[in-house]
């Protein structure tokens, strides 16, 4: 997905850098949609204190997100410029009058000690990683946690069989955005063999994995009552639900959505 990349350049502004992500653009709209279902549809039991450590904080809009829910935020990103960088946090503290803390520094090195964060965010960041550097972020995002803490991967995009990203770099060459594309396996064997319990959860936006009501009307087509009664099946089902994320992932092509525990 491409970056709708913020800068004056592009008509950007402080004023309107603190609405992200509900900015109705697509790359702002996939991210605000993904962070609240995810949020919303996993138990992840946030508590008041609980540090959250925001990985490739950019804009720090989820630094932010995260510090008006009384969490303990911190921002970890590259480069501390504004608009694409840690000193965007200013915005946040005079707009939203929160406050978190800022770190400069690589995902692979994380500059943290040992087991002080109860929460890593990662929304789609990891790709940023060559293989190498991936596996070693893996395990440092393991080392930052608490036992029992959670790794929560979001909107990370995979290579696919109909969305094969042999270019992945191409659409934000300009950027500097040093962008790499994986199957899915890549981030599941990375992030099990760095010692997380992996739980992976379907896209939210595909209705068969969500809690929705599916209604049907009277006037509706019969072909929509199969369709739906099809759906209703795949969802009841594990193995089903199993077998259509695998295919999401490796075919048709989706974003990675999973969850990463420490062990107690």
């Amino acid at each position: 997905m491409v970056r709708d990349r913020c800068g004056p350049e592009r008509g950007w502004t402080p004023e309107r850098l603190v609405n992200l992500p509900y900015e109705q653009t697509g790359y702002w709209y996939a991210q605000a949609t993904a962070m609240h279902q995810t949020i919303g549809n996993v138990d992840l039991d946030f508590q008041p204190g609980d540090r959250v450590l925001d990985v490739g904080s950019n804009t720090c809009w989820a630094s932010a997100y995260f510090a008006e829910r009384d969490l303990e935020a911190i921002a970890l990103d590259i480069t501390p410029v504004e608009m694409q960088g840690l000193a965007s946090a200013d915005w946040w503290f005079e707009a939203k009058e929160v406050y978190f803390e800022r770190v400069l520094g690589v995902m692979f090195d994380v500059p943290l000690a040992d087991e002080v964060v109860d929460y890593v965010w990662c929304c789609e960041v990891l790709h940023h990683n060559h293989r190498s550097n991936l596996r070693k972020t893996m395990r440092e995002l393991f080392r930052v946690l608490k036992p029992g803490g959670r790794l929560i991967v979001c909107n990370e995009e995979v290579r696919a069989l109909l969305h094969a990203k042999l270019r992945p770099g191409h659409e934000v060459a300009e950027y500097g955005g040093h962008e790499h594309a994986y199957l899915r396996t890549t981030y599941v064997r990375a992030a099990r063999a760095a010692g997380f319990d992996v739980e992976l959860i379907g896209p939210w936006l595909h209705p068969t994995f969500t809690e929705a009501t599916y209604e049907i009307q009277p006037q509706d087509p019969a072909l929509t009552a199969v369709r739906l009664a099809a759906r209703h099946a795949v969802r009841r089902s594990g193995l089903a639900r199993r077998a259509l994320l695998a295919w999401r992932n490796y075919v048709t092509g989706t974003a990675l959505y999973m969850i990463g525990t420490k062990p107690a």
